[in-house]
């Protein structure tokens, strides 16, 4: 049971590219199904249905190019990073996914091309991928211009780094990833929104919330890792100030059993903390130079 709980929540850091959502209830739905086929290929135990509740990182892209159809080039990780650490790199893996997402819904062909290709090596490097085919980043760019089959190649690649994790127990190693997804959707999210001042990136800032709840219940607290627990503790602190966020449900009148999340609310001065913060526990993984 927690080996296919452990695979599923692998499997949703790699859907990445699978899904799209807004805040309306019809794509709502679409993305729930489209989870909901996720899980039903691993348990439901508890674990299983935290993860299930997490977003892809390609739905973050996609809900923000709906809201605002620039794109800012400079809210992308640095391909190089100063993070030499094992740990910083892992959190960063799951960082490229959310800016490959970002680049390929605005169809910036080079940009995609270059984080796919800074992802293999990120993951090589880790040694959690088997052994690189050197014609995987050919066929990528032969094809990036192909939605579909910028799915397929990203998500086969990314397979088989969680496979890998999966299969040799590194359990702490796929939840930072999907941290590192979590991170960056906010950071790009409130960044963009501050600039835009989006009723609806509010929302999608707000509703984040509520996968930072999930996210803490996966992670490990109070282990002998230092650099672990700090991020742990960061992203409580994160918590505190998304606590001042209320998310509200109503009934819908076809189906009395299905709740749909009402618009949220959230004022100037939360979502000044919400980007501060994000920003603060971005930095000290991007630029942290420890060694592993």
């Amino acid at each position: 049971m927690l080996r296919s709980s452990l695979m599923l929540a692998a499997s949703l850091a790699t859907s990445f590219l699978l899904n799209s959502c807004s805040n309306n209830s019809e794509n709502n739905q679409e993305t729930t199904q489209a989870n909901t086929n996720i899980v039903s290929e691993g348990s439901k135990d508890s674990l299983g249905q935290v993860v299930y509740s997490l977003p892809a990182p390609m739905q973050i892209a996609s809900a923000i190019k709906r809201n605002c159809p620039n794109y800012f080039d400079d809210l992308l990780c640095p391909l190089k990073s100063s993070a030499t650490s094992n740990f910083a790199k892992t959190i960063n893996l799951g960082i490229y996914a959310v800016d490959l997402g970002y680049a390929n819904v605005y169809e910036k062909t080079q940009t995609s091309i270059n984080y796919f290709a800074a992802s293999i090596k990120l993951a090589d490097e880790l040694k959690i991928m088997g052994p690189v085919n050197p014609a995987l980043l050919n066929v990528f760019k032969e094809n990036v211009n192909n939605k579909d089959s910028v799915k397929h190649y990203t998500l086969h690649s990314f397979a088989d780094i969680h496979d890998n994790l999966i299969t040799s127990n590194r359990k702490d190693e796929a939840m930072l990833i999907l941290t590192g997804s979590f991170i960056e959707g906010v950071y790009i999210s409130s960044q963009i929104q501050g600039k835009n001042k989006d009723k609806n990136l509010a929302h999608l800032v707000g509703e984040q919330k509520l996968f930072l709840e999930s996210l803490l219940d996966l992670l490990p607290a109070n282990t002998d890792k230092k650099d672990l627990n700090t991020l742990v503790a960061s992203l409580n602190e994160l918590k505190t100030i998304y606590d001042k966020v209320e998310i509200k449900y109503k009934d819908e009148a076809s189906d009395p059993n299905q709740k749909n999340m009402e618009p949220i609310a959230i004022s100037d001065d939360v979502l000044k903390e919400i980007n501060s913060k994000i920003t603060l526990i971005r930095n000290s993984i991007i630029l942290n130079s420890a060694t592993s």
